[in-house]
């Protein structure tokens, strides 16, 4: 039996027990590996970063290559066609599961291609002026020119759009009814429109009241949707006026102010 001091070489105590040298070699065996374990972690996620942008740089000029391809297939429904008939001769083939899925991914991406090629192209229309709109325009401020109504062509043209109705006609009412506007009772009323003929409006005596131009004629067209529908003409307008020889002067008007 040794004491603690004679304890050969390679016998440690500690908390008053021994520990062979066998026992020691394997705790320092299994700390050198868990440090070398944890050095390997390191190194293999610091590879599958690099592998990641790696993957990401090829993909990314892919994807620049696969955008300039749709970019051309939008306007080449032709080409949509044939990557559709690939599909058919792969499943004809027994491809594997992974290239059907390839090309129909394939066809989502031409598809969202086709889509944003509609879409610039109705961003086009909607950014450039309809040159019809523009000319009616013009033509009816042409007519407006020095009455109180002037530079209303606008709304003339749109609200009666908006209603499905000739842009002609409700600036023929009020060129019949008021002089365009010279000739009115109060209340921006051109149209001769009596009293409660548009609800949640004033009046003026019997006549209705509008709060500006712009209300007048949006409400003369809509009053003449909801009655007359939008093959409104004078001649078929009736109860608009008493007056035997009320559509036939509205319908000289019109044809004054002609097409564009």
């Amino acid at each position: 039996m040794h004491s603690y001091n004679e304890l050969p070489v390679g016998r440690h105590r500690r908390k008053g027990k021994h520990y062979a040298p066998n026992l020691l070699s394997r705790l320092a065996a299994k700390n050198k590996f868990s440090h070398i374990s944890q050095l390997l972690k390191q190194s293999a996620i610091t590879t599958m970063v690099v592998a990641i942008l790696l993957l990401f740089s090829l993909n990314s000029h892919d994807l620049a290559k696969t955008q300039l391809r749709d970019d051309h297939l939008a306007y080449n429904p032709e080409s949509l066609s044939k990557v559709a008939a690939r599909i058919t001769r792969s499943e004809s083939r027994s491809d594997s599961k992974k290239q059907r899925s390839a090309l129909i991914a394939r066809i989502r991406n031409k598809a969202i291609a086709v889509s944003r090629g509609e879409t610039r192209q109705r961003m086009v229309i909607l950014k450039n002026k309809d040159p019809e709109s523009s000319a009616w325009i013009n033509r009816l401020d042409n007519y407006l020119a020095g009455s109180p109504m002037s530079n209303l062509g606008k709304v003339f043209y749109q609200s009666a759009k908006e209603q499905g109705l000739d842009p002609r006609l409700s600036l023929a009412i009020a060129k019949l009814e008021s002089n365009l506007g010279r000739n009115i009772p109060g209340g921006y009323n051109a149209f001769g429109m009596v009293a409660g003929s548009v609800p949640g409006r004033g009046r003026v005596g019997r006549w209705q009241a509008f709060l500006s131009w712009e209300d007048a004629i949006r409400s003369n067209n809509q009053f003449i949707r909801k009655h007359w529908g939008t093959s409104a003409n004078p001649f078929n307008m009736r109860g608009y006026a008493s007056s035997s020889s009320w559509a036939i002067r509205v319908n000289a008007i019109i044809s004054s102010i002609g097409h564009p």
